[in-house]
């Protein structure tokens, strides 16, 4: 655990000047009771500007060595540049105005507060284990023209902004520096054609209600993820490699249309309706880098048909076989179909390191899929130290409750741990010659055999191929990469904080043993710590085209940058260690700043996404 998040005493002076810090009474998540003179809030006062100013310059004193302000600050990870510039009070008051509901700006919060909002970036399921940037103002949005409003204040004073959904993107990219973080949790629409089987998804609903509400009534689902707490929004922009996508594809193959809010050159927030048909270059992009481009409200998709039941069927191998199980496992993959959903996994050695091998039918019984079954079982059936099935080809579950146990990634079900992972592609191709480097195989098998934890895994999936048959009709380009290779999962969760450092130091060296003899990165599922993690997570080409896109429409680089890094910042000390992030540098520069020439008001697009 990182230390000092928590229980700082509220600093009363700088460099011996006694000063008070702007009150928070009546904001919600208020830990502390810190006052300013009347004078300072209206701004009328020389007293009460002074002593803003004179904490604003501590800020700026303590920002000197790094740059950057203490996490528990209200100015967390801001440059000091930043301190006396943005929007005065009179601006946020007027931002807080055109909200559908005024307490859906929070302004005043902590460190701890902001950071909880990764979820998967905690210990305890309290304690945050990274150190995250911090926004400057959280809004809850409640309906699509909140979106619209947050985008546009964000753009009116250069704010970088973020969506955030469930907070499953351990890199914390929902939380940009001193930006904007828009909460979408509240969009949960969900309807479902049947005459069409497409589903329209608001950003805020959950993959488990997905999975719940349409498997069970029309028997379709989405391409969606295996981890059942996870917003369906990041998933899905970012790319989305869930239970289906090697059946069918990944999520963002199968998005028919799209309602999102951009800004242009003109710093103009616009919702509109984008499609293959409609701004086609966004549409492109949107499906594989949407938190780049824009902020997106809801989506139509593509469904598919499945099954009553599902074929499963696990082995476990002693891993001192593990090169020759690994490379049968890759050469078998291209020889089943594609409704086989296969994976090797191997767990660390805090007990005897341990390698299995899972097979998954997650659409109809056919002749090609009792073959596949039958090689496993040829194969495994005199080696494999344990089977879920003794003596049978595999078993049968009813698919909702198979969908609900397919996830061996721990993170999926344990929602009070820490967690780190990084996902890496292997060579294009690789999963439809039946090939994985030995040179992988053998730096896996290394790091689960040297890793002292059990909890540490390493995954090998075949990736997903490019939209077949009757799929390919529903399917239009975009920018996820790297397809038919082999999907290169390591992780490691942990509930004990004491451990931190050790685990963390473990799943670096292994990450960077896997990642040395892979091609691309995984992006919805990266720490983001190295300078080339966001680039490499598309091909060369495809990343080219999408800078392209970024110019025509986020010329200001108002959402994340391509190139985004997780900042590095440092633990909370000296005098910023108070708990209460507090709009100080927007009163501070209410004397001084005038509101930009420049400033405009956001438009919604003539036909916004109706259904």
């Amino acid at each position: 655990m990182t230390p000092g998040f928590k229980a700082y005493p509220r600093p009363t002076s700088c460099n011996g000047v006694e000063v008070d810090i702007l009150g928070s009474e009546g904001c919600p998540h208020i830990e502390s009771d810190t006052r300013v003179p009347e004078g300072a809030r209206k701004g009328d006062s020389m007293r009460g500007f002074t002593a803003l100013l004179l904490v604003a310059l501590c800020h700026i004193h303590a920002a000197v060595s790094t740059n950057t302000v203490g996490p528990a600050s209200s100015l967390l990870g801001c440059k000091a540049s930043q301190l006396l510039t943005g929007p005065n009070e009179l601006q946020v008051a007027e931002f807080r105005s055109k909200l559908s509901d005024p307490t859906a700006l929070n302004t005043h919060f902590s460190y701890d507060y902001s950071a909880s909002l990764i979820t998967d970036g905690l210990a305890n399921g309290t304690d945050p284990v990274y150190v995250y940037a911090m926004p400057r103002f959280i809004v809850t949005a409640s309906v699509p023209e909140d979106v619209v409003a947050a985008v546009q204040f964000a753009a009116d004073y250069n704010l970088q902004v973020a969506a955030l959904g469930s907070g499953h993107q351990l890199a914390g990219i929902a939380l940009p520096e001193c930006g904007v973080t828009i909460e979408m949790y509240k969009f949960q629409k969900l309807n479902f054609d049947p005459a069409t089987n497409l589903a329209t998804v608001g950003m805020g609903v959950k993959t488990g209600t997905v999975a719940e509400a349409l498997t069970h009534q029309y028997h379709q689902l989405p391409s969606i993820g295996e981890c059942f707490d996870v917003c369906v929004a990041g998933f899905a922009l970012q790319g989305g490699l869930g239970l289906i996508f090697r059946y069918h594809g990944t999520a963002a193959d199968f998005i028919q249309s799209m309602d999102v809010v951009t800004v242009g050159a003109d710093k103009k927030a616009v919702r509109q309706t984008i499609s293959a048909t409609s701004q086609p270059d966004l549409f492109w992009g949107m499906r594989g880098a949407g938190g780049n481009l824009g902020v997106a409200i809801e989506y139509t998709t593509k469904t598919f048909a499945v099954p009553v039941n599902s074929q499963t069927i696990r082995y476990g191998f002693d891993i001192a076989d593990g090169e020759d199980v690994l490379t049968w496992y890759a050469g078998v993959v291209p020889k089943c179909p594609r409704s086989i959903n296969p994976g090797a996994f191997l767990t660390g050695g805090g007990k005897p390191a341990s390698l299995f091998l899972f097979f998954n039918n997650v659409g109809p019984i056919t002749a090609e899929t009792e073959a596949c079954f039958q090689m496993l079982f040829d194969y495994a059936a005199p080696r494999a130290l344990s089977s879920s099935q003794p003596g049978q080809p595999y078993t049968t579950l009813d698919y909702l409750d198979f969908s609900n146990q397919t996830s061996v990634y721990s993170e999926c079900v344990n929602n009070t741990a820490a967690t780190y992972w990084n996902t890496y592609f292997s060579a294009n191709g690789s999963s439809t010659t039946g090939t994985l480097s030995p040179d992988l195989i053998q730096a896996a098998l290394t790091q689960a055999r040297t890793n002292p934890y059990d909890t540490f895994s390493i995954g090998f999936l075949a990736g997903p191929s490019l939209p077949q048959g009757e799929d390919a009709q529903y399917f239009t380009p975009n920018a996820f990469s790297f397809r038919d290779s082999y999907y290169v999962f390591v992780g490691d969760t942990w509930d004990v904080p004491a451990d931190d450092a050790s685990h963390i130091s473990h799943m670096k060296q292994a990450s960077a043993a896997l990642k040395a003899h892979c091609v691309g990165n995984y992006i919805n599922q990266l720490m983001m710590e190295d300078p080339d993690d966001s680039v490499n997570s598309y091909e060369a080409g495809i990343f080219a085209r999408l800078e392209g896109v970024k110019a025509v429409y986020d010329p200001n680089n108002l959402f994340r940058d391509l190139r985004y890094v997780h900042p590095k910042l440092q633990a909370p000390t000296g005098i910023l260690n108070g708990d209460i992030y507090d709009a100080l540098p927007f009163s501070a520069a209410e004397a001084m700043a005038p509101a930009p020439v420049n400033a405009v008001s956001g438009a919604e697009a003539p036909h916004p996404m109706q259904g």
